[in-house]
């Protein structure tokens, strides 16, 4: 929110051109593990065929996952088309909650399992979604489905482990 009232103050005051970025949860398959994405990834890997898969909060938050690419992408072809320091949202528009997550996961694994939230993890906002209407309007439109995002980070995974 700082940076697109400074953007907006620049643009106002001295014409300096800018634009501000709002990814909606971002991942990729060699993010840090400290994120959600990576973690529940591995923790898929790390739990085949088990009975159960353990997820932070109850596990119905959900977020906008977009994979790094698809941010690139939306960076460079909208970078050019705003000025005046406002914001723009990447994101794919759909939400998909951690359990949602770690059974496609499982899906492409090729085993089912019972995902179960542990209350005494933090859950964090329950819903982060972005509006895409503005990076739909400059031309913008994600790629990647997060069913073939996971798959690559699970192949990865797999790969360095």
């Amino acid at each position: 929110l700082t940076s697109e009232y400074l953007g907006k103050i620049a643009y106002e005051n001295y014409g300096i051109k800018s634009v501000v970025y709002r990814p909606f949860s971002g991942y990729g398959k060699d993010q840090d593990l400290s994120y959600p994405f990576p973690s529940i990834c591995k923790r898929i890997l790390n739990n085949k065929n088990s009975k159960q898969i353990q997820v932070w909060g109850t596990g119905d938050q959900m977020r906008d996952f977009i994979h790094i690419e698809d941010c690139i992408k939306g960076v460079v072809s909208t970078m050019d088309k705003i000025e005046d320091g406002s914001p723009i949202n990447l994101s794919t528009g759909k939400l998909t909650s951690f359990k949602e997550f770690v059974k496609i996961g499982c899906n492409i694994l090729g085993f089912e399992t019972e995902v179960v939230g542990t209350s005494d993890k933090p859950e964090g906002v329950f819903a982060r979604g972005g509006d895409t209407k503005l990076q739909h309007d400059l031309g913008f439109v994600t790629r990647i489905n997060f069913k073939s995002g996971i798959e690559e980070a699970l192949k990865f995974f797999e790969k360095n482990n």
